[in-house]
C-alpha cells in the first residue's frame, strides 16, 4: 500500500530534504521515525528537495509498505512521538498505488520572508535585509516573472535538470509594517530559483541593478550572468497541489 504524509518543518538544523552523508536531513529523520513505528524501513519520496535551512508548512511525501499495523489516521500522532520538535506530520492518508508526491504535483507555492529589522524571534525563519528596497520596483520585477520563461539565469549552475522552462502563475510582494513577503506559485521550480528571484529583485529595488537588467535575466537566460542568491532561511514551501488524489491535504491547507 502507498501512504502520503503532509509535513511541516523548520529546516535550520538540517542539510535539506534529501538523505546525504554530510549531516542530518528531513528524509533521514522521517525514515528513522517510520522504522521505529512500523518496524520496516520504507523509502520516503518527497514532492521536492528543499535546500539546507529551508522550511516547509506543506511538504508532501509518500512511501510504500506491505501493511500498516495502525490505522492510517493515527500515523501522524505516532510519528510525532518519535520525531524531533522541529518536524511535524500534520496528516496522513492512503493513496492510489500510482500516486507520486513529486511527479503528480501540478503546482507548488513558496513564500520568502524578509524582516526590515534585526529580529530575535524570527532570525532563523526570515532574512534581515538592511536595505530599504523600492516597493514599486519590487512589484515591477514580480510582475515580469509571471508566465512561461526559461529560468536558467535563476537556477544554480550545478543543477542536473535540463529543462529550465517553468510556468509561474502567481508572483507578488506583500508589504508589511516591518518586513516583506514574496509569494510565488508555479508548476515547477528549479534549484535555488525562488532564492535567486528574491536576491535579484532586491538588487534592483535597492538601486544596484536596473529593471532592464532583471528583464535581461529573463529574456537572455544564461548561467554566466551576475546574480545574487538570497539566504535559505527566509524561504518556506507553503503548499503542494495535486488534482484529485489528496483532497484531505487540500482541505487541511484551507484551514491553515
Amino acid at each position: 500500500m502507498r501512504v502520503a504524509l503532509l509535513l511541516e518543518f523548520e529546516g535550520t538544523n538540517y542539510q535539506g530534504w534529501q538523505a546525504q552523508p554530510t549531516g542530518p536531513t528531513i528524509q533521514f529523520v522521517l525514515e528513522t521515525a517510520l522504522r521505529e513505528i512500523l518496524k520496516e524501513i520504507p523509502r520516503v519520496t518527497g514532492s521536492g528537495r528543499t535546500d539546507a535551512g529551508v522550511h516547509a508548512l506543506g511538504q508532501v511525501a509518500h512511501f510504500d509498505i506491505e501493511s500498516l499495523k495502525i490505522p492510517v489516521e493515527r500515523l501522524p500522532a505516532a510519528l510525532n512521538q518519535a520525531l524531533p520538535d522541529d518536524i511535524r506530520v500534520l496528516a496522513a492518508q492512503r493513496t492510489p498505488e500510482d500516486f507520486n508526491s513529486r511527479f503528480d504535483a501540478i503546482a507548488r507555492e513558496y513564500a520568502y520572508h524578509i524582516s526590515s529589522y534585526p529580529n530575535a524571534l524570527h532570525r532563523q525563519t526570515s532574512w534581515y535585509c538592511k536595505y530599504n528596497p523600492d516597493r514599486a520596483l519590487l512589484a515591477s520585477c514580480a510582475e515580469m516573472v509571471v508566465g512561461e520563461h526559461d529560468f536558467t539565469s535563476f537556477c544554480a549552475a550545478i543543477t542536473d535538470t535540463h529543462n529550465m522552462v517553468c510556468r509561474v502563475d502567481f508572483s507578488s510582494w506583500e508589504f508589511l509594517p516591518r518586513g516583506l513577503i514574496y509569494r510565488v506559485r508555479a508548476n515547477r521550480f528549479l534549484h535555488h530559483m525562488v532564492r535567486m528571484l528574491v536576491g535579484n529583485m532586491i538588487e534592483v529595488a535597492r538601486g544596484r541593478w536596473s529593471l532592464a537588467y532583471f528583464r535581461k535575466l529573463l529574456q537572455q537566460p544564461d548561467h554566466e550572468h551576475d546574480t545574487v542568491t538570497a539566504p535559505a532561511h527566509g524561504l518556506r514551501l507553503e503548499r503542494v497541489d495535486y488534482l484529485e488524489k489528496l483532497q484531505l491535504f487540500q482541505a487541511f491547507y484551507e484551514r491553515k
